[in-house]
């Protein structure tokens, strides 16, 4: 069996198409920009070192990483109580005692 030799611009269809296809497999240029499948969603848990990252979740909302949980990004500045509450410390230690940074730190 011989095979046609395929005009040029059914080669370039072919090509083209193949091109695509890889492409959609490896999650290039899908759904006009949506995000990847494995991005945060609103609601989901996150991590101390993403606080203030923000992110677009599924459904094109922007998400900021806020207090260990996505939320939708307003523009809030993002909270991170653990990181607030160990500068706090440091900053009354540097001008009062420990004793009394316990005192009054802790007793909030």
């Amino acid at each position: 069996m011989t095979a046609t030799r395929q005009p040029p611009i059914s080669r370039l269809a072919t090509l083209l198409a193949s091109a695509l296809l890889a492409l959609s497999v490896l999650g290039v240029g899908t759904a006009h920009g949506a995000p990847p499948t494995n991005s945060p969603q609103l609601g989901d848990r996150c991590i101390g070192a993403d606080i203030g990252r923000i992110a677009i979740d599924s459904h094109g909302n922007s998400i900021v990483c806020d207090n260990y949980i996505w939320r939708l990004n307003r523009g809030q500045t993002p909270r991170h109580p653990w990181a607030d509450e160990q500068t706090q410390w440091a900053e009354c230690t540097a001008q009062h005692t420990v004793e009394w940074c316990r005192e009054h730190l802790n007793g909030r």
